[in-house]
């Protein structure tokens, strides 16, 4: 076995454990009746292979810090051993990334500041409307940290929410387009919108894919946007909160979304509860069918 075979193999085991931690977190996320009481039911921890055994669920606590130690593992290998190159797999900086969501959900707002800036730090946001728009085209891989690369034959994750024949199975909703401004790239057709969508019949486009497959949509998983919605909330959250941290990296976001100078102009949060009610709008907004509002 050459050093290069060995190095590929701690790549691999590495990327695995890290996808085995994500996969037992959404579950919690889920399943649990809490996320910060330890004794709270979570799911069973699978780190075996089983047949017909049936395991019991084990506790929030059990659970978070199996999820804690799988990532701390796969970022010290993958640090190691791996760059950040290819977003189609498991990275450091995905791992980190991970770390952060998990981090914001388990109230350990240090963490979370940590490993959000990190990525962010790496990670440029979409640089222009174009940019932004090709992400959802799978044209480019702008503010992309970890996506599931689809081909043909692997389901189209587009037709969740229309298929290829025009039926439509869900749209989204007027509340939901009401909050978006006018110059706001996200709500603009390639993006929210599917293409033909009018005010009576709005379609998801986020996953459209290309026309001779429709649906046919690599899936982002962490994007770095979601990292500055992070790093706002943990700001406004921690102990001795900084409410002008937390709306420097929302305003960041923001920023990177106008269409013109006087669209989504400069967020301030006068206390906590001010600031929790735009960070998750704002989250609601840029997250939009991509499974973590």
């Amino acid at each position: 076995v050459t050093e290069e075979e060995k190095k590929e193999k701690q790549k691999i085991y590495a990327e695995l454990i890290a996808i085995r931690a994500i996969a037992h977190f959404d579950l919690l996320r889920f399943f649990a009746t809490s996320y910060t009481d330890p004794n709270a039911l979570a799911v069973p921890i699978v780190d075996k292979v089983i047949v017909f055994e049936q395991l019991p669920r084990n506790t929030v606590g059990q659970l978070m810090a199996f999820v804690k130690r799988d990532l701390e593992t796969a970022y010290n290998t993958l640090n190691e051993v791996s760059d950040n190159s290819d977003v189609t797999r498991i990275t450091p900086l995905a791992v980190q990334a991970i770390r952060a969501r998990v981090a914001l959900y388990s109230k350990e707002y240090n963490d979370a500041i940590a490993f959000s800036t990190e990525v962010i730090n790496a990670v440029p946001l979409a640089a222009n409307a174009t940019e932004y728009i090709d992400i959802w085209a799978d044209a480019s891989d702008a503010e992309v940290v970890y996506k599931l690369k689809r081909v043909s034959g692997d389901g189209n994750i587009g037709r969740i929410f229309q298929d290829n024949n025009g039926d439509i199975f869900y749209n989204f909703s007027y509340d939901l387009f009401s909050k978006f401004q006018s110059n706001d790239v996200r709500r603009r057709v390639g993006a929210l919108i599917e293409h033909g969508s009018t005010q009576f019949n709005w379609k998801v486009g986020k996953y459209s894919g290309p026309d001779t497959d429709y649906g046919l949509a690599d899936i982002k998983v962490v994007r770095v946007a979601e990292m500055y919605l992070i790093l706002s909330e943990a700001q406004a959250l921690k102990d001795a909160p900084d409410f002008t941290a937390a709306a420097d990296a929302i305003n960041q976001l923001r920023a990177s979304r106008r269409l013109t100078t006087s669209a989504l102009p400069n967020l301030t949060f006068s206390d906590r509860a001010d600031a929790i009610d735009k960070i998750l709008l704002e989250r609601r907004k840029e997250l939009a069918f991509e499974g973590h509002r």
